[in-house]
C-alpha cells in the first residue's frame, strides 16, 4: 500500500500502470497477472503462452467515478467531500475522507480523481 501512495502523491496525469497496481492491492488472486494488450493476462506454467482473460482494471485514476466507488467499498462508513480550490490555486482539486472515527484526511492534487485515491490510500494506512 506504501508503494501505491507514494505513486500517487507523485503521479501527474492518470496512469494505467498505477490502476494495475491499485487492481492488485484490491484483488490479490491477480497478482502473478501481467499487463496486456486490452487487460491483465497470465503466463501459463512459467512459458511464453499467455491467456487473456477478462479482467480489466478500473480507471481509477482518471475517473471520479471509479475513485468514489473504491471509497465507498474500502471506507463504507466514512464520509467524503471534493472540491475544487481554483480561487486560492488553479487547477488544484481537494479531497476529505472523514473515518467515521478519528480525524479527517485532507489531499489535493491537480485530477480530482487522484485527489480522491490519495486520500482514500492515506486513510487506509492510518487506519492499519
Amino acid at each position: 500500500m506504501n508503494d501505491i501512495l507514494k505513486r500517487l502523491k507523485e503521479a501527474t496525469r492518470p496512469d494505467y500502470k498505477l490502476n494495475i497496481a491499485i487492481f492488485k492491492f484490491l484483488h490479490p488472486e491477480y497478482a502473478d497477472y501481467v499487463e496486456g494488450r486490452g487487460g491483465l493476462v497470465h503466463t501459463c506454467d512459467g512459458s511464453d503462452q499467455r491467456v487473456l482473460s477478462d479482467v480489466r482494471p478500473s480507471n481509477y485514476t482518471a475517473s471520479i467515478d471509479a475513485a468514489l466507488a473504491l471509497v465507498d467499498k474500502m471506507l463504507p462508513d466514512a464520509l467524503w467531500t471534493i472540491g475544487h480550490r481554483g480561487d486560492e490555486t488553479p487547477n488544484l482539486f481537494m479531497c476529505v475522507i472523514m473515518p467515521s472515527s478519528g480525524a479527517p484526511f485532507h489531499e489535493t492534487h491537480q485530477t480530482p480523481a487522484i485527489a480522491i485515491l490519495t486520500a482514500l490510500f492515506t486513510a487506509l494506512e492510518a487506519k492499519g
